[in-house]
Order: C-alpha cells, then structure tokens, then sequence
C-alpha cells in the first residue's frame, strides 16, 4: 500500500521564513497475512464444494436412473406373473367346463345325482371370477408399465398390448448373496453412500476454511 500525498500554506506574518510553504508526504506500508488465508488449499474451498457439489448432482441423476429401472423390472416381473396367474386360471376354467359337461352327461344317462351339476356349475362361476379378477390385474399391470415407460400415454399406447418375451426365471442358489458380500456391493456403488461421502467432504473443506480464517495476520 502507498500512499503519497501534500499541502500548500500561506501567511500574511512578516516573519514567516517561508512563504507560501508546500509539504509533501509519502508513507508505504504492507499486510502479510502470515497463516490467514495462505496457500492455494485456503484459496480455493469454494471452488472444491463446487466439484463436490457437480459430483452430488451426477451422482443423484445415477440415483434416479437406478431407481426407474428397478421399478420397471418390478413391474415386468409382476406383469409376467399377472400373466401366469391369467394362464392358470383359464386352465381351471376350462377343465371345471370340462366336468360340468361330464356331469351333466352323467345325470342324463342316470349315473350321477343332479346335485353334481349344481356345483360343478357353482365351481365354473366360481373359476371365471377368478379368471376375470386375473386378466383385470394383469391389465392394471400393463398399465403402470406405460406410465413409468412414458410421461404420456397417448392413444397409440394405450391401445397398445403388452407380450413378455422372457419368463419367470427359475431360482438359483446364488441369487441372493451372502450378506457381508451384499453390504461390500452396497458400500461400493450405491448412490446414497456416495452422496454422503461426498457431503462429509464439503463439511471437512468448509471447517478447514474456517479454521484458516481464524488464523493471525500482521
């Protein structure tokens, strides 16, 4: 810092020895911060959260693509067992058909009581409740797929009928993994875990920051 500066002055006294008089002044002075705010490391903690912050912002969009697969599996899943639920229950209406016209040929010829018709009649209406209730399911199923498929179901979409290619796998004994193997997976690539790692790191640049701050200038 420096600063330079004068005056002029004058006098009407007869005794002045100078007249008019002109002071000039220069005075240079320094701050040396010492420890306050030295290094690069000090200087550039905002621009470190920032980094951190764009990391958080990448790692939540990984987040929210993780969780829209997973549920569209969930929901295929589902709509492939829909479907065999819809499959059997069409099996069942047709062979409780099947024993209804058996025993209604029975009753005629006179080797079955009436009252067999009755509840085989009872167990036809029976299966095709069941029936109705599955392909209903099934068809809600298609529909929560569209929707988490598309921000908009148009007509063509909604019109549009869902055929799986793949079914149902058969379990295998290492589907599921023992548990510190599951917990050493999650550690490593959940998102979550990321992002508060990541935020523990903001704090730790920020309290180095204000302790830096709190350092001595001269």
């Amino acid at each position: 810092e420096v600063l330079l500066g004068g005056s002029r002055g004058t006098t009407t006294s007869l005794t002045s020895s100078f007249n008019p008089q002109v002071n000039t002044f220069l005075g240079i002075g320094f701050t040396q911060p010492l420890l306050n705010g030295f290094g690069r490391r000090a200087n550039a903690a905002q621009i470190r959260i920032a980094r951190n912050d764009r990391k958080v912002a990448d790692s939540v969009f990984r987040e929210q693509v993780i969780t829209t697969i997973a549920q569209v599996l969930n929901y295929y899943w589902d709509f492939v067992t829909f479907e065999e639920n819809v499959r059997v229950a069409q099996h069942a209406l047709t062979y409780a058909t099947t024993l209804l016209s058996d025993n209604r040929r029975q009753v005629q010829a006179g080797t079955l009581a009436p009252i067999e018709v009755v509840r085989a009649e009872s167990e036809v209406a029976a299966r095709l409740q069941d029936l109705i209730v599955a392909q209903t399911t099934m068809q809600q199923q298609a529909e929560l797929i569209k929707t988490a498929l598309s921000k908009e179901v148009g007509s063509e979409l909604a019109d549009a009928q869902l055929v799986p290619d793949d079914k149902l796998p058969e379990p295998q004994p290492d589907d599921v993994p023992p548990l510190a193997e599951a917990l050493r997976v999650a550690f490593a690539n959940r998102p979550e875990i990321e992002q508060i790692d990541l935020k523990f790191n903001d704090q730790d640049t920020t309290i180095q920051a204000r302790r830096n701050s709190l350092l001595p200038s001269l």
